[in-house]
């Protein structure tokens, strides 16, 4: 529970859990890797070049997107539906303008990877803080890092380190797992699976060290051709919080030039602002 009471409205709790805990990193949901079968010889050096491709692609990806976006939030207590437009920039920049039926904006959420702003337009009121600060932190799944936001959400990981832990075959035949270790991460891992035909990120998952889901993505069309911009649709599942998010984005826009000043919002001076810890 958050450490604050919001009115009941339509644009209250569940709101801003599905702006400040998704869009700051959250989902959730349930993310299965069964009937996997060890890759060696040839064929673990032919899904590796297939890997370097991948991580070779991504690495002179636009570090700049913007897409119009309808984003829903799935929980056992309701569906909350937005539709507006989204902005975001490497590596943790993002804003989401969530319009109503008049296009008027009537949710705006804004995070630089480490302080985020909330604003509820009917309630006049803006809530802000850390994203390092305990409210975030009671939320995002372990091992979830702020900083690695715009790569999930262009079916990209963070840049860094990686080290190949092991490569696993489908059993069905639709592509490689990889399991890779980022840096000096040592409670977490990330599982790749590429897709056979296009070579580009299917699935990605966030594991713990008892192999356990924290945090799953699944693409939808990624774009194949050009540079690297958002999926058709994207699904994001934590299953620790019991929430699935699901994004749908369109006319996508790549590396378009952002500044930090496009990722912040002014509050007026008749809202009442909200500091969360």
């Amino acid at each position: 529970m958050l450490p604050l009471h919001l009115p009941l409205s339509p644009f209250s709790r569940p709101i801003f859990r599905l702006l400040v805990l998704v869009m700051c990193l959250l989902p959730a949901g349930c993310a299965s890797v069964s009937r996997l079968r060890p890759v060696v010889g040839p064929e673990r050096d032919q899904a590796r070049q297939g890997l370097q491709r991948m991580l070779g692609r991504q690495a002179v990806c636009a570090v700049g997107v913007d897409a119009q976006a309808t984003v829903t939030l799935h929980s056992f207590l309701r569906d909350i539906t937005l539709s507006g437009y989204l902005q975001a920039m490497a590596p943790a920049s993002l804003r989401f303008t969530a319009l109503g039926p008049l296009d008027q904006p009537m949710v705006l959420f804004a995070s630089d990877g480490q302080e985020f702003r909330l604003v509820m337009v009917p309630e006049a009121v803006g809530y802000e803080g850390a994203v390092s600060g305990a409210t975030f932190a009671s939320y995002a799944p372990q091992g979830m890092r702020p900083e690695s936001l715009y790569y999930w959400l262009i079916g990209a990981i963070e840049p860094g380190d990686l080290r190949l832990l092991e490569v696993r075959a489908a059993e069905d035949g639709h592509g490689y797992w990889f399991d890779l270790r980022q840096g000096d991460e040592a409670l977490v891992f990330h599982r790749l699976l590429l897709d056979e035909a296009t070579g580009l990120v299917a699935t990605h998952l966030l594991m713990d060290e008892d192999d356990g889901v924290l945090f799953s993505a699944r693409y939808d069309a990624l774009p194949v051709d050009g540079p690297c911009c958002l999926p058709r649709g994207l699904i994001m599942e934590a299953p620790p919080h019991g929430v699935t998010m699901t994004f749908s984005f369109a006319d996508c826009l790549a590396d378009r030039k952002f500044t930090s000043a496009d990722f912040q919002l002014s509050l007026p001076s008749v809202y009442r602002k909200v500091t969360l810890p």
